[in-house]
């Protein structure tokens, strides 16, 4: 068992375990989660027939994992396990575009065995952080539509550039005044961007939008209705 802990005190941070048998992966997540704030990594496996044994002996709080089988035993078999035994630890999926496309019942049943949220390789750069804080929150996410195929989308129906970065980042968000913020521009602007996509596409809000996306580029992502994260000030038109 391959151990890679912090030098910093683990207790004021969130123990996380990685389960991935690519190297170059588990590099790139390494990485990453050695950049966030509030996270440590306490532990490594190259299996996932070895990922219940690392939660239980490095007292793991955050698990992730790729559902692939390695050597005899998947990923959504161990996770399985784990949520069996092991219920309050998190676990966050994740998986290729590719995988995805040959398989596409593995959001789905990762969602019925218990996993808190499902994030694409391709999209981790920019959406692991905020996975892995909603994750601990109690909040699951199933994102997916990597930055490609949401270009491609974007193309089709016309999207300005705007509007294209409005599409990819509208789930990080959960109200214009966000996302005007983010964006340097009025609340009003987002909102007359936000019309246009609708227009463009024929939907009714945008959720329903990101439905479209999803059908149409046969991507999973959320399965919790992304109208059900908004707040007060939400993003929804055509009511």
């Amino acid at each position: 068992m391959n151990e890679d802990k912090e030098m910093n005190d683990p207790g004021r941070f969130v123990r996380v375990g990685i389960a991935e048998s690519s190297e170059e992966q588990k590099e790139k997540l390494s990485d990453l989660i050695k950049e966030m704030d509030g996270f440590t990594i306490v532990g490594a496996v190259p299996v996932p027939a070895l990922a219940e044994m690392m939660c239980e002996d490095y007292g793991v709080e955050l698990l992730l994992m790729n559902p692939a089988e390695v050597e005899g035993v998947s990923g959504m078999r161990a996770a399985k396990q784990i949520k069996m035994h092991h219920p309050d630890i998190k676990i966050i999926f994740l998986i290729t575009t590719q995988a995805q496309k040959n398989d596409d019942s593995v959001i789905e049943d990762a969602l019925k065995i218990g996993v808190d949220s499902v994030i694409f390789y391709e999209s981790a750069t920019l959406k692991l952080g905020g996975v892995m804080s909603d994750c601990m929150a109690g909040k699951r996410r199933y994102l997916g539509s990597p930055l490609i195929l949401e270009k491609e989308f974007a193309e089709e129906y016309g999207f300005n550039k705007t509007e294209y970065l409005l599409l990819y980042e509208l789930e990080d968000f959960t109200s214009k005044s966000e996302i005007a913020g983010r964006f340097g521009i009025p609340p009003e602007q987002v909102e007359e961007h936000m019309r246009h996509m609708l227009e463009l596409t024929g939907c009714t809000d945008m959720g329903d939008l990101r439905l479209k996306l999803l059908m149409e580029k046969g991507v999973a992502s959320s399965y919790i209705s992304p109208k059900q994260e908004y707040t007060e000030d939400s993003v929804t038109f055509g009511k």
